[in-house]
């Protein structure tokens, strides 16, 4: 990609939106791959293009994903993150549910925040090098660490035992 600014043009303006996007896990949990963010980018092309846009720049970690994109200015930019989130997190528990679904019990995968910034103020050519020296996946990691919990019965059980537990008296002196 070219680190100079493209100049995009719909019937009655003339633009340059590009904007830095960055997408968290639920509670930051690391559970993407690197097979997962290659899924991720065909759909974030597909997505983009389909909202008249172009991605640019997408790169990751375990537990976050950075895009550099370009929008047009008549798009409401909370609507296309809403459905390239939904869409995404569909898709990727879908092929990837032996994964995902030990990591999250519920349908979920994203945050419901996220982070976008206008990228004019610094040129692209460095925020496009910033996005590409993510530290990445490496290639040896197959699944995401996962920590043990407690199933809810065993909680929700000695939650109830100790409601049910008669107190006890103070000892007299």
């Amino acid at each position: 990609m070219s680190s100079e600014i493209k100049i995009s043009k719909l019937n009655h303006c003339t633009y340059a939106l590009n904007y830095h996007l960055v997408l968290v896990t639920k509670c930051r949990k690391r559970c993407l791959t690197a097979a997962m963010l290659e899924q991720f980018r065909a759909i974030a092309i597909a997505r983009c293009e389909g909202w008249g846009g172009e991605l640019i720049e997408v790169n990751g970690e375990p537990d976050h994903i950075h895009l550099l994109i370009s929008l047009p200015p008549s798009l409401n930019l909370s609507d296309f993150v809403n459905n390239l989130k939904t869409t995404s997190s569909r898709l990727l528990r879908r092929d990837f549910a032996e994964i995902l679904d030990k990591v999250y019990w519920k349908p979920v995968l994203w945050s419901r925040s996220y982070f976008i910034a206008s990228a004019g103020g610094a040129p692209l050519a460095v925020i496009k090098q910033y996005v590409e020296q993510q530290a990445g996946f490496d290639e040896g990691e197959k699944e995401p660490t996962v920590r043990t919990r407690k199933p809810a019965a065993e909680k929700i059980e000695k939650i109830r035992k100790r409601r049910l537990s008669p107190p006890t008296k103070p000892k007299k002196l």
